[in-house]
């Protein structure tokens, strides 16, 4: 997938969920955006790899997933929490 057209995903999905808080829907939203947040940030990754003290090679993967998955709940948890902050200021 084009970088741009992920770039586009993550764009509308953030959308999504702060429209979701403003709507005053429930926090399920937020969870399945945030789940699909990690899974375009993993998209393309390859398979990482990391030394360690003694210089051999140490697989990388589970860190870079746990990253990625408490990124992208945070993020989304902030969108929503920003769109019913925005609903309630606008008075919706």
């Amino acid at each position: 997938m084009p970088v741009r057209i992920r770039g586009l995903m993550v764009f509308l999905t953030l959308c999504a969920i702060i429209g979701a808080g403003s709507a005053q829907q429930s926090f399920w939203v937020a969870i399945a955006g945030g789940c699909l947040l990690s899974l375009l940030g993993l998209h393309d990754r390859g398979l990482p790899a990391a030394t360690n003290k003694s210089g051999s090679l140490i697989d990388a993967e589970a860190p870079i997933v746990l990253a990625a998955i408490l990124n992208a709940s945070a993020i989304s948890a902030a969108a929503f929490g920003f769109g019913r902050l925005s609903a309630w200021f606008w008075g919706v």
